[in-house]
């Protein structure tokens, strides 16, 4: 409990944690694995840079400028994540749904398993087009 509180004072009007953060904290781990892996002692140092890096953010007391790589961040990588995102939810409903992408504006369409052949109408443009789920 003592230390706890001890962390909860040191943190006050400090920046701490955010995607960036853990961003680098990963990276840091992934550069010390594959050093260990292909014996490159470069990753050694990029790893400790991306460590203290990480570190320096999370205890950091100019929390806007923080914000604003945070915010960069997020900026840069939005487009990963959305696609990483609907990866994972059509993953999670393979077995439901067949998934489908419009021939005409690339769109993605959502039709339930296992209905045989279907006109399927996209949301997006509005065109028809015929296939199997």
């Amino acid at each position: 409990m003592l230390m706890k509180n001890w962390f909860q004072r040191l943190m006050i009007g400090r920046y701490g944690g955010d995607k960036l953060g853990k961003f680098m904290l990963l990276l840091s781990l992934a550069c010390i694995l594959l050093s260990w892996l292909l014996d490159w002692g470069i990753l050694n140092i990029l790893a400790l840079i991306c460590l203290v890096l990480s570190y320096f953010r999370m205890f950091s007391r100019n929390i806007y400028a923080r914000q604003q790589e945070n915010l960069k961040f997020l900026q840069l990588t939005a487009g990963l994540r959305k696609e990483w995102q609907f990866q994972k939810k059509k993953f999670l409903e393979r077995k439901e749904y067949t998934y489908f992408k419009c021939p005409y504006c690339k769109g993605h369409l959502r039709v339930p398993r296992g209905k045989g052949r279907l006109m399927v109408r996209c949301n997006k443009c509005g065109r028809e087009f015929e296939k199997v789920s």
